[in-house]
């Protein structure tokens, strides 16, 4: 939530967030999601492949708003396929999303995710060793 561009409160004041995830949260006061989801990703990301499922739960009292279509992470179904709707963000090496993954769902995911280390690694080498060095 903090990651977003700007949140509301309770009591309907808005605040700054960082700014990375182009959307706006609203915490609501009331229980908004609860329960177990099947995550079909929408887009490749750090975790998985576009199309791959995972499993996981969501808690949360809150909303969240203005993430582009093409920047959604999960096609979410909850129990007995009810329910569907998008949720979270993805860009680049940025995945966010309400929903706590269950790894053991499917263990690719942390293939994709040391697979993503590694890229990261290889392509920014040499700032990294710069920081090393400091």
């Amino acid at each position: 939530m903090y990651l977003a561009r700007e949140i509301s409160d309770f009591e309907g004041r808005n605040w700054a967030g960082v700014g990375i995830i182009p959307a706006q949260v609203k915490m609501t006061g009331k229980l908004t999601a609860l329960g177990y989801v099947k995550a079909t990703a929408m887009q490749n990301s750090i975790l998985a492949s576009k199309g791959e499922v995972l499993k996981g739960h969501e808690f949360h009292y809150s909303q969240i708003s203005g993430i582009d279509e093409t920047e959604q992470a999960y096609r979410l179904e909850g129990r007995r396929g009810k329910d569907v709707r998008k949720n979270g963000f993805v860009k680049g090496n940025i995945l966010a999303s309400y929903v706590h993954l269950h790894l053991r769902s499917n263990p690719t995911t942390v293939v994709h995710f040391w697979e993503s280390c590694q890229d990261y690694r290889m392509q920014n080498q040499e700032m990294l060793l710069n920081r090393r060095e400091k």
